[in-house]
């Protein structure tokens, strides 16, 4: 699957889906590390790209469009956007 545009990832982003920021892609790998209970500690990546996209790890899990909607202006997340890639 080739990367989408940034416009469309902003687009995604700015509607609360979760994708991945470098490729927009919606797909994820999840991780479960085996721990013993109480430990929470699963990783989610992209299965496009590879790239990080969330998880947790003894908390609630957290994606990281999440992370980018808390930011106030969709400038500083087209920053970051120009950063991942």
């Amino acid at each position: 699957m080739k990367k989408k545009s940034n416009r469309v990832i902003l687009n995604r982003i700015k509607k609360g889906k979760f994708c991945c920021p470098v490729c927009g892609d919606y797909r994820m790998r999840i991780y479960d590390h085996q721990v013993g209970y109480p430990e929470i500690w699963v990783d989610w990546n992209c299965k496009n790209c590879g790239q990080w996209v969330g998880g947790a790890d003894n908390s609630l899990p957290v994606h990281i469009t999440e992370s980018m909607r808390d930011v106030r202006s969709m400038k500083d997340i087209r920053r970051m956007l120009e950063i991942l890639v």
